[in-house]
């Protein structure tokens, strides 16, 4: 465990460094959080760490913000958020992939070198309460080209925003770490 806290500071610290300016706002969307999430396989398999801040407008405009993920020995990145899509305490996360290691790394993904974009829906359901985690929740996270996401899930990158459920599933997973905090404008 002390191990998986020292990584997240380290991705959480590097993921500051990529970070752009993004200042409070009233009447803003926001979805910022960190942490780390259960591993979703059954063996060989570290948990996903992450962190990320992002805002836009109350409808989705004018969206800003950073997102990094590390699944150890697999992949890591850092994007830039694209979109930003609120309802409630769900907020759906899109992104242009900047920087990336081993499955992540957009030079490598293609042939073709085209962009890489991610998707993750998370879930704010709360502060953590003394020694337990936030009862929040992250999906699973995607990543492909805009053509590999219509050619997977014949979804546009719009229509991610708009339901990533329909292109990475429904699922939901628990943190062991961290917190998520989601904020509705409307």
């Amino acid at each position: 465990m002390r191990r998986l806290s020292i990584a997240v500071l380290v991705v959480l610290a590097g993921a500051l460094a990529f970070a752009p300016s993004v200042a409070a706002a009233s009447g803003a969307d926001r979805a910022a959080g960190h942490g780390a999430r259960v591993p979703t396989c059954n063996t060989d398999c570290e948990a996903f760490e992450f962190a990320f801040d992002a805002r836009s407008g109350p409808n989705g405009q004018h969206p800003s913000g950073w997102f990094t993920g590390n699944f150890e020995g697999y992949a890591s990145f850092t994007a830039a958020v694209t979109c930003l899509n609120v309802h409630g305490s769900w907020a759906t996360l899109v992104g242009r992939i900047a920087t990336g290691t081993g499955a992540a790394d957009p030079n490598t993904f293609t042939k073709s070198k085209k962009p890489l974009y991610f998707a993750v829906v998370v879930h704010g359901l709360g502060r953590p309460h003394g020694a337990f985690p936030a009862k929040d929740q992250i999906s699973y996270i995607g990543w492909d080209t805009e053509k590999g996401w219509l050619n997977k899930s014949n979804v546009t990158l719009t229509d991610l925003c708009d339901d990533a459920f329909s292109a990475i599933g429904d699922s939901m997973f628990k943190l062991i770490t961290g917190n998520i905090s989601v904020r509705d404008a409307h």
